[in-house]
């Protein structure tokens, strides 16, 4: 996305418009003057496709993959999450890493507040994330999901 949310409010055109709100079969694209180099890109653009026409034909929607246009048989939610969802770097946010960066961090676990925290003793051997391993175990791996990864 060009603009991002902020894309209504900079063309300064109100966020539930429709394209007969800005466009009119007689007077043309009815828009305010673009205020950055980028609203005028996007007019330039707007201006070169064929404008929707009353006597055309009737819209239509599917699925496609990325921006290659291509039909897709079916919706993949998978897809349409990885498609728009904002990727965010890996960050190693355990203390033990920022420790060793120097970063000036508690070292004391954030759970029990009794030991140095480390990834093998926050999700091991803290007492409370041992007490919830049984009940996460149990709710994961029902006899028939487990039989899926016995054989």
């Amino acid at each position: 996305m060009a603009l991002g949310d902020s894309g209504p409010l900079q063309l300064g055109i109100p966020r539930l418009s429709s394209v007969a709100d800005v466009f009119s079969a007689s007077t043309g694209w009815r828009l305010p003057p673009p205020r950055s180099d980028t609203v005028e890109r996007i007019y330039g653009e707007l201006l070169q496709l064929i404008p929707p026409s009353p006597s055309g034909p009737n819209d239509s929607f599917y699925w496609s993959d990325t921006f290659s246009f291509t039909a897709m048989p079916r919706f993949s939610t998978s897809k349409a999450w990885k498609q728009n969802r904002l990727v965010s770097p890996v960050v190693s946010w355990h203390k033990d890493r920022q420790i060793a960066w120097g970063l000036d961090v508690s070292h004391v676990c954030v759970l029990c507040d009794e030991h140095v925290e480390t990834l093998d003793y926050l999700f091991f051997r803290c007492r409370y994330s041992s007490a919830l391993w049984p009940s996460i175990l149990r709710s994961s791996f029902t006899p028939t999901a487990l039989a899926h990864y016995l054989t």
